[in-house]
């Protein structure tokens, strides 16, 4: 069995586990993710800088690498997420999905995914829900840095309702599944 890694739950950790500069930090001080360093500017978000060390890790083979020294950085909170890192190809999705426990963020990350289709679509959703945000993507980035975009920006300004609301005008089915599970998660 090979392994794989499951990116959204290792991009949910890192968004919770670290800081902005905790990251830079990281990409700067190590010399197998220099170059992602090497792509950042002074305003490179948060977001951002996840998306770009999970792409870069993927594409070089460099996950393992990138979660050890995570471990090493954040170890109480790696303990936490690190069951949820990896699947075999053989373990299914939906017995992964029952056995984690997940946040608002990594619901509404979970309901975005299912509502939306592709890049494009992302980039269009993320203008009808502010033409701030849609400012801060660009043709480079993925569907998974959209998303995670999308969802820090609603995060960091508490606009839940809003994002539920435009996820219920698209996919009511969509909204009813996970609107349900970011409430239980909010109160627990």
């Amino acid at each position: 069995m090979s392994k794989q890694y499951n990116s959204k739950n290792i991009r949910t950790f890192l968004t919770e586990g670290f800081s902005t500069e905790e990251l830079r930090r990281l990409c700067y001080e190590e010399s197998d993710f220099k170059a992602v360093y090497d792509q950042l500017s002074q305003n490179t978000g948060k977001t951002e800088i996840i998306a770009l060390l999970l792409e870069y890790a993927e594409n070089r083979l460099l996950m393992e690498k990138l979660l050890t020294l995570t471990k090493n950085l954040n170890p109480a909170r790696y303990e936490n997420y690190q069951p949820y890192f990896g699947q075999s190809k053989t373990q299914s999705k939906t017995n992964m999905e029952m056995r984690r426990t997940k946040t608002p963020i990594a619901i509404m990350m979970d309901a975005l995914e299912q509502n939306l289709a592709s890049p494009e679509d992302a980039r269009f959703f993320a203008a009808q829900y502010s033409r701030s945000l849609s400012k801060t993507i660009d043709g480079k980035d993925g569907f998974q840095a959209i998303i995670t975009k999308i969802v820090m920006y609603c995060d960091a300004r508490g606009e839940y309702d809003e994002l539920w609301a435009l996820i219920y005008a698209r996919n009511p089915a969509t909204y009813q599944k996970y609107h349900r599970q970011f409430l239980e998660s909010s109160n627990e």
